[in-house]
This record gives structure tokens, sequence and C-alpha cells, in this order.
């Protein structure tokens, strides 16, 4: 099956039914910025002038699910789609512009944040229930396939699930034979095996850039592990913003560390009580009407930068924690001599 852009203004969802008619249809050979950008995201084909008839909708299990979120209660319809299944749709357009500029679009879009909340609420259920078998884990993430499905394969929530299953799989089956960074490269070799032009995806570069910045400092040293990692998101997420907003948040770290828990909490409560629509409503409009508040305490400058500044601002950070690392990257290893031999070398 081939994906194609149609370059269309009607408002067609991913699941509907068309008939296209188009006298230029033209295959996408990734020559600009654009067309790669397409390339990343599979599409091979760029229909021009085309003609466009909705023919229906298709009842796919992906769409019964997202409908069952979509159709509730207002703050329920609004954020339910959201936090568990990372759906943009013309329903949470405001929510997500206000989230956006208090700067924590990076706690409710669907990562690596929230794969290891699963994760880690799976396993102390398993501890609770005394389960120890090691291939437990395997039919985790077995069971989180078809979560990330229904999702479309968003590349950071992708990339955290095979990560995960991979270091899992390291520690219990290979007695931690590879170092996180090993494993990370191979996830990545994994993405290129499947589609190379998704170098070009910007949510690609930053999720694994992000990632091998949070293994490097934590690996560096093992003090404040927490601190860290929260430093080194909220230095990206300052990035990002700069890229979508054009401003930079000076408060954004500390909305991200007043948010982190309650987004994770939640998390957990839509992921085990979806079902409760008026309950989890009444959550919902308890985390409006906080981000509603957080509105007026922002303070930001705009700063128009072009993304190639960006770009070298990452590097430089990155660089950065290379240098005051505690501990070096090579290791290189000294002999002390004693005073007869280093006298024996200095007379020979």
């Amino acid at each position: 099956m081939q994906k194609i852009y149609v370059k269309n203004y009607d408002n067609l969802s991913i699941d509907d039914l068309i008939n296209l008619k188009s006298v230029n249809l033209e295959k996408n050979k990734g020559k600009t910025n654009f067309e790669k950008y397409l390339k990343s995201e599979g599409v091979n084909y760029i229909a021009n002038s085309p003609t466009v008839k909705y023919l229906g909708t298709k009842k796919s299990l992906k769409r019964k699910i997202q409908d069952y979120f979509t159709n509730g209660p207002i703050y329920y319809s609004r954020y339910g789609p959201l936090i568990l299944l990372g759906l943009r749709y013309y329903k949470n357009e405001t929510v997500i512009s206000k989230i956006k500029n208090i700067s924590i679009l990076h706690l409710v879009t669907i990562s690596g944040f929230h794969i290891n909340l699963i994760l880690l609420l799976i396993e102390k259920i398993l501890q609770l229930f005394k389960i120890r078998n090691k291939y437990v884990y395997i039919l985790i993430f077995l069971f989180l396939i078809p979560y990330i499905l229904i999702m479309n394969v968003p590349i950071a929530a992708t990339r955290a699930l095979i990560f995960s299953f991979l270091c899992i799989f390291n520690k219990y089956f290979l007695n931690n034979k590879f170092h996180k960074l090993n494993l990370l490269s191979i996830t990545m070799i994994i993405f290129f095996l499947i589609n190379p032009y998704i170098i070009f995806s910007l949510s690609f570069i930053f999720t694994f850039i992000l990632t091998y910045a949070i293994i490097l400092t934590t690996s560096l040293s093992n003090k404040n592990k927490k601190a860290k990692i929260l430093l080194v998101v909220s230095i990206f997420s300052t990035l990002i913003n700069l890229i979508t907003n054009k401003e930079i948040n000076f408060t954004s770290i500390v909305f991200s560390l007043f948010f982190s828990p309650i987004i994770a909490f939640i998390y957990i409560l839509t992921f085990l009580f979806f079902w409760l629509k008026p309950v989890m409503d009444n959550c919902y409009l308890l985390l409006d009407i906080l981000i509603n508040i957080f509105q007026h305490l922002k303070l930001s400058i705009n700063l128009d930068l072009q993304t190639n500044w960006i770009i070298s601002i990452c590097s430089i950070l990155f660089f950065l924690v290379l240098i005051v690392g505690k501990k070096p990257i090579l290791k290189i290893e000294t002999k002390k001599y004693s005073k007869k031999e280093i006298r024996w070398w200095l007379n020979h």
C-alpha cells in the first residue's frame, strides 16, 4: 500500500475512504526539504490538482477506539484522546495551543516518558503478585505493540518501545552485555533499515539526541539522576519551543517540575480508568483550570532564530555535557613506576 500526498483543502481523516483522480501523479524524488519530510513519513507519491470525492469512513478497530475517546464529556473528549493516544483533532486544538504556550507539550506527547510509566506500572503489578518470570516481559511488549499501532506509530513512542525492549532483553537474557548507548544505536539502525529518509524528521532527530544526552549525562555520575534528566529535557524542550513558538520561556523548567507528576498521575489514571468518563472528565477539568492559571504566570521573550542556529546551540550544549562530565568518555590507563625503574630509564 502506497502513501500519497494529496494537495487538497478538504477536512479528511486518516481512515476516510476517497475516490482520487489526478492527471499529474508525481513520484516523490525527495529533492526539496518538504519532499524529504514527506519521504520521512513514507510518502512516495504527490497528487497535483486532484479531484477528491468522499466515499465514507473505514470502520477499523483503530477508528472505533479513537471514536470512543473523542465522543464523551467536554473535557474528556479534549484531553483523553490527547493524553492516552496522542490524538490531535479539531476539538483539542485550543487545549494544545495552551499547552504549547506554557512549554509542557513534551509532557503530553506520547514518548519514552509515557511508555516507561506503563512498564513501571506493569512491573509493580508483577511484583505485587510475585511474578518474576523473565519471559513475561516479552508478553508485555507484545501487548504494547497494538497500542503503538493505534497511535499511528509515533516516532518517539516507537523509539521508546524498541529501546526499552532491548534494555530489558539485555538485562534478563544477556546479563547486561551491551551498554545502553550501544542499544540506542541498534534502535537507530532499525529505524534506518525501515526508512532511510527518517533522518529528515525533526521528531526523529530530537528523540534520539535527547535520549543520548540523558543516557550520557546519567552515566557520567550516579548523583541526582532525576534532576539531571529534568534539566536535559527542559533544555531540549526550550529548543523545540524556539522552533515552534519562536520564544524562550524562562519559567518552563518550573512548569515542567510542577506538571510532570500531575501529567504522569493523570496518564496512569487514564490508562487504568478510561472507561469512567464522568470521573475522568472531572480530573481533566481540574487539569484545564491549572493550565489556564499558568497561562498568566509565564515569563518569556520572543526570539526568532533560524533552525540552523538552533541546531548549532544544540550541538554546543551536547559538547558541554561531554566537557563538564566528571568521568572521561575515553579511559586512558596509566601505570605507576617505582623509583628504581625511573632511575633505570634515566640511565639508559
